[in-house]
């Protein structure tokens, strides 16, 4: 039928073509002014003419021809045959392949046990340069995204879509009072009133994605005393210096496969022990090892004005010490949050009984959405290694001098000297209490060197305890209806099932940010390690507590711990690990305010 039908078209054609020529000179031919063969016969001879000059200028292909039908069942089997046989070939050379993998890790582990320590550091030399060279020969890659409360409104009144962006009346709300005068008449007295017209202040947000590493680069968001964006990360400025191996701050970037420390650098799993890089003080391992994700160069698979997805494989045993082939992503997204609140009303009168109403609070947010799989039992830890200074990230500001609160937090891990939890849970008690807002050192942990948090803190409610092989508890999406995916605009959606478990603010800036997840804990770093010979962004040496990072996660060391929530991520089922950071603005914050705590 195909080729029936394909061979009809020209004649069809010719017939349409006559026919448009006989009706045009109908005249013509009735008075016998004009012979009809020639009305059809000389376009149609131009018409081959041209057909065959064209067909002899092609190249001559000669035509397969057909087997009968009696030999197709034959022809088949033998085709279905010669695909057993091949896809049996590469199964064999997958498993050879698995094989040779696994007996060169187990020989690198016996030859790295011999190492001296002199060879050891001049093998860390050679992976650094290796992975800058790998870093410039194949590119950086930047993605921005970014989100805005007053374009959102213009591409909604663009778009048509139900409602209207209206605002309300929250932190970022600056009223924007413009005089417009109006001429009212009655009969012969005329009179003028001022009518106010507020104009909300932009809300927004801009956020640089890097390919190497699926890292932040930079992060920027509104101050209370302007409107334009600072950036409240810190990092580098080139490729070479996120290619660093040794000594790496890990700023920015996505760490993995297991995030935070595995006791030893060992772990048992189905009666195999395996052994991982220690890259914490030669002991421990730390977000992965030397090969972590945050050296990978990531495949960008989908962007637009608001998003970015990244993903990348992670081979069998390609870290050290962790099996299965493992698929991961991780999506990018910024919105204008809008979050419905209560207020005391303001008095017009000092007869007024009090009472309250309900406004609107606008965010500026940045939700970071994990999810992997794998094809062999594999233990999996992934978070988001971002240091936040909420007064600027060339600022060099003590980040000590923030304000906190860790709502839904009551415990935390209790750890060892190296930073190792020693499986204890216990209840946040004095400097670990942040159940209320307070200084980020106004009490520090006892015997930490250098001074400040490197703890884990566990998240209250329904994850508390979830395994990485369980969705999140209560999961459920509430989406604003004004958003339109098809007109490119950012939603104010929000999972629901994401726990508040931490708040800043930064009294120089009036900054605040506050942390949703889905993990069972996250890890509170107030960048202990940074000791000024880090030069990062606009050339600053940044200085010890300088950024804080909250790395929503697993506990650490849990694929050691039978009584922390299960890391080991089984096949057939699907890591689910979400964050959100909302940023806003606390005009009235400063210094005095600072000083009442």
């Amino acid at each position: 039928m195909k080729g029936g039908g394909a061979s009809i078209l020209p004649t069809v054609a010719i017939v349409s073509t006559t026919c448009a020529l006989i009706v045009q000179n109908r005249e013509r031919i009735v008075g016998g002014a004009f012979d009809p063969s020639r009305v059809v016969m000389t376009p149609l001879r131009q018409f081959f003419g041209r057909v065959f000059k064209k067909a002899q200028s092609l190249p001559f292909v000669p035509k397969k021809k057909k087997k009968k039908n009696t030999d197709e069942d034959g022809d088949n089997d033998e085709e279905e045959e010669k695909k057993e046989t091949k896809t049996k070939m590469e199964d064999e050379g997958e498993e050879e392949e698995k094989t040779t993998t696994t007996t060169r890790k187990k020989r690198e582990e016996e030859e790295e046990e011999i190492l001296s320590s002199s060879e050891k550091k001049a093998r860390d030399e050679k992976r650094e340069r290796e992975r800058a060279e790998r870093a410039n020969e194949k590119g950086f890659e930047m993605i921005t995204i970014r989100a805005s409360s007053r374009e959102d409104a213009r591409k909604r009144e663009q778009a048509k879509t139900i409602g209207s962006s209206g605002g309300g009346i929250g932190l970022f709300r600056k009223k924007k009072k413009t005089m417009m005068t109006t001429k009212k008449t009655n009969g012969d007295s005329s009179s003028e009133e001022e009518e106010e017209k507020e104009e909300e202040e932009d809300v927004k947000i801009e956020v640089d994605i890097s390919t190497f590493g699926a890292a932040i680069v930079a992060l920027r968001v509104p101050s209370k005393d302007s409107e334009d964006i600072d950036d409240v990360v810190l990092g580098f400025n080139s490729v070479e210096e996120y290619a660093k191996v040794s000594d790496h701050p890990y700023f920015g970037a996505v760490v993995g496969r297991v995030a935070n420390r595995i006791k030893d650098g060992k772990y048992t799993l189905d009666g195999v022990e395996y052994k991982c890089d220690r890259n914490d003080g030669d002991k421990h391992t730390l977000h992965g090892g030397f090969e972590g994700l945050d050296v990978k160069r990531w495949t960008l698979k989908d962007v637009s004005d608001s998003h970015v997805e990244l993903s990348v494989l992670s081979g069998d045993l390609e870290q050290k010490g962790f099996p299965g082939n493992c698929k991961i992503s991780v999506v990018y997204r910024v919105r204008i949050i809008e979050r419905a609140k209560i207020r005391e009303r303001k008095k017009e009168s000092l007869l007024e009984a009090p009472s309250c109403e309900l406004y609107v609070e606008k965010y500026a947010s940045l939700t970071c959405e994990f999810k992997a799989t794998t094809d062999s039992k594999t233990p999996i830890c992934l978070a988001q290694h971002s240091y936040f200074n909420l007064s600027g990230c060339d600022s060099n500001e003590d980040v000590g001098y923030h304000l906190a609160q860790f709502p839904n937090v009551s415990k935390y891990l209790v750890l060892d000297d190296e930073n190792i939890p020693t499986g204890e849970i216990r209840k946040c008690h004095e400097a670990f209490d942040f159940s209320e807002k307070r200084l980020v050192f106004a009490q520090l942990p006892p015997m930490r060197s250098p001074l400040g948090f490197d703890h884990n803190f566990c998240i209250d409610g329904v994850n508390y305890s979830r395994s990485v092989n369980n969705r999140p508890k209560s999961h459920f999406m509430v989406e604003d209806s004004n958003y339109s995916r098809h007109a490119n605009i950012p939603s104010t959606r929000f999972d629901e099932s994401l726990t508040h478990c931490a708040s800043f603010e930064s009294s120089s800036s009036g900054r605040t940010m506050d942390v949703y997840t889905d993990a069972p804990g996250f890890q509170f770093y107030t960048g202990n390690f940074l000791d000024g010979t880090t030069r990062g962004k606009n050339d600053v040496m940044y200085d010890a507590n300088t950024g804080f990072c909250v790395e929503t996660q697993w506990w650490p060391n849990a694929v050691n711990e039978k009584d922390f929530p299960d890391s080991v991520l089984d096949v057939g089922q699907t890591y689910v690990h979400n964050t959100c950071y909302e940023f806003g603005v606390n005009r009235a914050i400063g210094a005095s305010y600072v000083n009442t705590f």
